[in-house]
């Protein structure tokens, strides 16, 4: 069940006031050491605080109380804790290998997990090598809690054990509510939508064992050539995404999980992925303060537990460089190892005192450029918490490489390069937050699990993860997200034969999942002898010779594009968008119209601006296994995503689109790269 919040706390805008350079109240002033209410406390109205104001006294004297009992227990922690533990404690390595085929991921406890659990680390990152099903997932985490308490280095501190179910495009579990994505959220743009997203992954990740969401995204995406963030990011309305991103991540703390706004300064303006470069933003800090930063001052005063920074250089504002190992070319420090913009404006100027994880040290942004040693120590020395994925712990030579690791810290730490007191910090940090999530607590209990309560666990898991309710859900927030920009009378669809051409084999079952809701619904009759109304066709780098022969065979044509970077809008460059422009011509050709459904980028609308009715779904994901019987509910068993078939229900008319475009849409030149002209304001949608 959802639960409601009746209005922002006044520290959410305390903050928020304060950064943006405006009088009036402190930031500080609610909680002493940013406690965490309880969801009653939370939920009270001004009304009620008003009636209780005579219980303020014992009120506050009861906060300094919980305050000084966590202060205990982390100091107490913290002074028995060596020096090589506590860099330990700042490490969150992975249990996948991404060297070794055969050694994928960790999916169930072995000897490497004993011998990892030994160095005490402060929690692990869970990957889709992981992930088999969330029996599996829970019994896991289970073990791995039991590991760490029982086999490991004696301080008796339990895993943070995180995941980035983000919803949409990034989704690690299979069989978990996957939800249309955060442009989709964007595309309804309630408070509501993304606090029952929010409330449901939630729930999923805690029944399964997980703690920490690294999540939500809250870039705001302000560059149609962005090539990572894009359909990630709620919107171009930094107001939006901040209104969004803390209803989401309040929910996702009212299940229990901590939750990691990212990426910190802001990752929407950028036109290489980290992943693969080092992006470059020329921005000062007086153009973040008036976009990018507001969604983070948001959540940073509506309590986010982490901070994820961004692998991205701004020359700007930080000018320190480093000698790339790529090139032996100077290269700006990234946000993620500058002091400037962690301790300088996350920490003095934003206030922001709780953890700060870093993205992912696997990334090429930082492992082609420096060396992770230097890395992790600049990364600290800027403020940073928590390093991600600094290695792997899945086979010996890589257990041994993260032991070497944090000797190699601890050395220049000996040497006076990186102050102890630094070090004291962040593990203070990440210790409050483990007893604020209520992960210390838990100690015993996790290291007293039997087999048999693992096993149960295991069961639990399984009844609520991907429930019929949770996936009903789902299909209505992607139905409320549909975005209809243009309507040449070509919606709805008739109950008629129609080919439906994909650009992904997998959208094949989509199809085939979305005639099922048409019958379901009454919306399109069953054929007496049983045959398919909607004919899926998959074209990647498929030949053109087939089109006329298809669009002859249907009375109705569905196209659905599948578009990732402006390049993928040039037929030039494209063999699959070429194909998308002959499947519009020769429908226009035999005088059919062509009802397009854009699956991933919205920014694609401008490319194939001459069909006939546009529907933007936000996400294209497709169903990757799809068992279906007569008389049964259709069974998922593998990743899906319900965008494309609720974008083809509403083409045939089963529900009226009802979504609002949360970014604008540029038009293109001819040289296939975006204008200053909108074509589409952000707002655009016909939902008559």
């Amino acid at each position: 069940m959802i639960r409601r919040r009746k209005a922002k706390a006044a520290a959410m805008f305390c903050a928020l006031f304060a950064f943006m350079g405006l009088a009036g109240c402190s930031a500080g002033a609610s909680r002493p050491g940013g406690i965490p209410q309880d969801n009653a406390a939370r939920e009270s109205s001004a009304e009620e605080t008003a009636e209780n104001s005579g219980t303020a006294a014992s009120s506050m004297s009861e906060s300094e109380e919980a305050f000084a009992r966590r202060e205990e227990t982390v100091q107490n922690l913290l002074s028995r804790m060596t020096l090589k533990q506590k860099i330990a404690q700042m490490m969150m390595p992975s249990i996948r290998n991404e060297h070794a085929k055969e050694q994928g991921g960790i999916t169930e406890i072995s000897d490497f997990n004993r011998k990892a659990a030994e160095y005490g680390f402060g929690g692990y990152i869970i990957f889709e090598a992981n992930c088999k099903n969330s029996e599996q997932i829970a019994n896991l985490t289970a073990g791995l809690q039991k590991t760490q308490l029982s086999e490991g280095n004696g301080t008796d501190i339990p895993l943070l054990l995180a995941i980035d179910q983000e919803g949409g495009k990034v989704v690690r579990i299979p069989e978990s509510t996957h939800f249309p994505g955060n442009m989709a959220l964007g595309a309804i743009g309630t408070a509501d939508s993304a606090a029952k997203a929010g409330d449901i992954i939630g729930e999923e990740l805690a029944v399964m064992g997980i703690n920490v969401d690294f999540a939500p995204v809250v870039d705001t995406n302000t560059n149609p050539n962005n090539p990572v963030i894009h359909v990630r990011s709620f919107s171009e309305d930094p107001d939006l995404v901040g209104e969004l991103g803390t209803a989401f991540l309040k929910e996702l703390q009212s299940n229990g999980i901590a939750s990691a706004v990212k990426h910190f300064p802001g990752h929407g303006d950028t036109e290489t992925d980290s992943h693969t470069g080092l992006p470059r933003v020329r921005k000062t800090l007086e153009e973040l303060r008036k976009k990018e930063l507001r969604p983070f001052a948001e959540t940073i005063a509506a309590g986010t537990d982490m901070v994820m920074t961004a692998h991205i250089q701004y020359p700007e504002i930080e000018k320190e460089t480093y000698v790339s190992m790529a090139d032996g070319k100077e290269i700006t420090l990234p946000a993620t190892l500058s002091r400037r913009v962690i301790s300088g404006i996350l920490r003095d100027e934003m206030k922001y005192d709780g953890v700060v994880v870093t993205d992912s040290f696997g990334m090429a942004a930082i492992r082609k450029h420096f060396d992770l040693v230097d890395a992790g120590v600049l990364a600290i020395n800027a403020g940073v918490d928590l390093i991600l994925n600094p290695g792997d712990v899945v086979t010996e030579d890589n257990i041994a490489e993260m032991g070497d690791y944090i000797e190699k810290i601890a050395q220049r730490v000996q040497t006076g390069e990186i102050p102890e007191k630094r070090i004291d910090e962040s593990v203070t940090r990440i210790l409050r937050l483990k007893y604020d999530r209520g992960i210390l607590s838990k100690a015993e209990t996790w290291k007293a699990l039997t087999e048999e309560e693992i096993r149960r666990s295991g069961e639990e898991a399984k009844k609520t993860v991907g429930s019929g309710e949770h996936r009903e859900e789902e299909w209505e927030l992607s139905r409320k997200a549909v975005t209809m920009l243009k309507n040449d009378a070509a919606v709805p669809l008739k109950d008629a034969s129609t080919v439906v051409f994909c650009p992904m084999e997998d959208m094949l079952n989509s199809v085939k999942y979305a005639e099922y809701r048409l019958r379901e619904s009454q919306t399109f009759r069953t054929p007496e002898d049983g045959s398919e109304q909607l004919k899926g066709i998959f074209y990647g780098n498929a030949p053109a010779s087939g089109i006329a022969d298809a669009i002859r065979d249907a009375e109705q044509v569905i196209l659905i594009t599948y578009t990732t970077s402006k390049d993928s809008m040039n037929p030039q460059k494209t063999p699959d968008c070429a194909y998308a422009h002959e499947v519009i011509r020769e429908a226009h050709a035999q005088g059919k119209k062509v009802v397009l459904i854009s699956s991933l980028l919205p920014y694609d609308a401008v490319a194939y601006s001459d069909a006939d009715a546009i529907l933007i779904s936000y996400g294209g994901r497709g169903i990757t296994k799809l068992q279906m019987e007569s008389g049964k509910e259709p069974v998922f068993a593998g990743q899906y995503g319900m965008n494309i078939p609720v974008a083809i229900g509403t083409a045939a008319g089963m529900s009226k689109a009802e979504g609002k475009l949360p970014v604008s849409i540029p038009e293109m030149n001819e040289k296939f790269e975006f204008t200053d002209r909108i074509l589409y304001p952000i707002g655009s949608g016909i939902t008559k």
